[in-house]
């Protein structure tokens, strides 16, 4: 018997070693997707534990990276210098992107030069103090004032008002930083991930704080979050594609308060 489970630790651990690696790149460092990045906690590392449990030959390592070093990782793919084949440094193919759309800054024709795999819905919301004298319609309704982003972070036409110098933008690290600069009237609104707003609401900020908020209505944009995969990892989008299709990866939404898809 005790062979038995040494030959069967053995024959795991060969498995393990022989697993191909790719990197789920997490760039959403916020609530709920990174709860505690030390301890793994949060919607995206329980995510990459379902990947794993649904692949015997691929082993998903979490990385969470702020979205400039990721653009900086990805450099030669967004330029367009990568080939479609599996290749060495700087085109290495063993990575994954989470929570991502084509507009968000991957270069030209991301829609046809990467795979792609739905996964949830969500929005982003224009966040200004209740006494502001913002009403949020649309971009130009920020002109002349201080607008909030996360760094590395592209938001469409707003960049193209800061670039005119017709808002200023400021930035910081985390969206519960830019919570409080709004709070503190450091700046005059920031765009907050719905989910994000959720979460805040429900577990970080006080009833006091929320009723000094304003949130949008229109939403700045809605969200179909998905994940953003090499052109030659067909393997790596199958796995994706079994997990949206299990009823764990519907509990785990439920759990998170995060919107599945309309079929």
């Amino acid at each position: 018997m005790i062979k038995f489970f040494v030959l069967l630790y053995v024959l795991i651990l060969t498995a393990s070693a022989n697993a191909q690696v790719v990197d789920v790149i997490e760039y959403h460092n916020q609530e709920p997707f990174v709860l505690d990045e030390a301890e793994e906690k949060g919607f995206s590392f329980e995510v990459i534990r379902l990947l794993n449990e649904l692949s015997e030959d691929i082993q998903f390592n979490p990385v969470v990276v702020p979205k400039a070093r990721l653009i900086l990782k990805l450099k030669e793919w967004i330029q367009e210098k990568c080939p479609t084949q599996p290749v060495s440094a700087p085109c290495e193919q063993d990575w994954v992107v989470l929570w991502t759309m084509p507009k968000w800054g991957w270069g030209k024709s991301p829609r046809q030069r990467y795979l792609w795999v739905p996964l949830f819905r969500d929005h982003d919301v224009i966040v200004t103090r209740r006494d502001s004298a913002i009403r949020y319609t649309n971009p130009n309704s920020l002109i002349g004032t201080r607008f909030g982003g996360l760094i590395g972070h592209t938001y469409n036409g707003i960049d193209e008002l800061v670039t005119q110098g017709k808002i200023i933008r400021e930035d910081a690290s985390l969206e519960a930083a830019l919570i409080h600069r709004v709070l503190l009237k450091r700046v005059d609104s920031v765009v907050v991930q719905g989910s994000a707003m959720k979460y805040l609401k429900r577990h970080i900020l006080s009833d006091d704080k929320m009723n000094q908020l304003r949130i949008s209505q229109p939403y700045f944009q809605e969200v179909q979050a998905e994940a953003m995969i090499p052109p030659g990892r067909q393997d790596v989008q199958f796995v994706f594609e079994q997990l949206v299709q299990s009823v764990a990866w519907q509990a785990l939404l439920d759990r998170y308060d995060i919107e599945a898809l309309v079929p």
